[in-house]
């Protein structure tokens, strides 16, 4: 259907001058044909763990994915629900990240009765590193509780990372960009977004040489564009276009997926910006990235 309305409409590709004059974050500088999904956890690990994490690195995919709140010291970790019950059970159904001091959060063991006594060696692009099981890493500030976001960038500098910004919590936005600018690099390194379209709106007002992603609603609303023949003359200053197929929103639109084809993604692509499909919850599962 998609496809047919593609080939009818009177759609221009190219991009007007008009548009042209618009800012844009930057464009991706490296490739995300396989990336690890919080972590990747089908891959038996519990997801956005330090161990999942590190599998990944093993399997060397090219994108570690992970999602951020704050918690009530202002620390950022990484965790995805708004609901903690999903990983810690019945005991914090209703609570929130936000609600307990990073000291105060549960243990991934106690939760799930995790073995803490395995080290797992990965690769880096410069070099093989022996990670250390996790009963070491406690002392060194690895803790078995949801990780910090500022030691997954510390153990792994070189990989490219998705910063998925899960709440629209005060002062996480700005935590986050604040710690991407501590670690030299980072910036290249990084893709970062929300599909809260206000927490995008700010990310992208004070980060704007940070790429970004669209959220939920600027998907729509760039589709929309593409089949009234008006993309050509959008403001496009995301640096990726993320389709979340397993979102609510989209899990309702059953027929969202026919309205999605190559004419929109190469109309994005000659704007600079790059598709990242899915997700899945494997490290070892291929993804699109339609850059050219």
């Amino acid at each position: 259907m998609g496809n047919a309305m593609a080939r009818v409409a009177p759609f221009i590709q190219e991009p007007s001058a008009f548009a042209k004059a618009w800012p844009q974050t930057p464009r991706i500088c490296f490739p995300i044909a396989v990336y690890s999904h919080r972590g990747g956890p089908m891959e038996g690990f519990v997801e956005n763990s330090m161990q999942a994490f590190r599998n990944s690195a093993k399997l060397k995919v090219d994108l570690l994915e992970l999602d951020v709140q704050l918690t009530k010291d202002g620390k950022i970790v990484v965790y995805h629900d708004k609901d903690m019950g999903h990983l810690f059970g019945s005991s914090y159904v209703g609570k929130r990240i936000h609600d307990f001091n990073y000291e105060e959060l549960p243990t991934f063991q106690d939760a799930h009765g995790i073995s803490t006594n395995t080290a797992i060696t990965y690769s880096t692009p410069q070099e093989t590193v022996q990670s250390p099981a996790d009963t070491t890493a406690l002392s060194a500030g690895y803790k078995t509780q949801p990780p910090l976001l500022e030691k997954v960038f510390e153990e792994f500098p070189e990989f490219p990372i998705q910063v998925d910004i899960k709440s629209d919590t005060p002062g996480l936005v700005e935590a986050t960009l604040g710690l991407i600018n501590k670690y030299p690099g980072r910036k290249n390194l990084v893709l970062i977004g929300s599909f809260i379209p206000s927490v995008n709106t700010k990310i992208y007002q004070l980060a704007p040489d940070l790429p970004l992603f669209t959220s939920s609603k600027r998907l729509l609303y760039l589709l929309g564009c593409y089949y009234l023949g008006l993309l050509s003359m959008t403001h496009i200053y995301e640096s990726a276009i993320i389709i979340p197929w397993r979102m609510p929103l989209f899990k309702s639109l059953g027929w969202f997926h026919y309205f999605i084809n190559r004419g929109f993604f190469s109309a994005l692509n000659k704007r600079g910006s790059a598709r990242k499909q899915g997700p899945t919850q494997s490290a070892r599962t291929s993804q699109a990235c339609c850059r050219n």
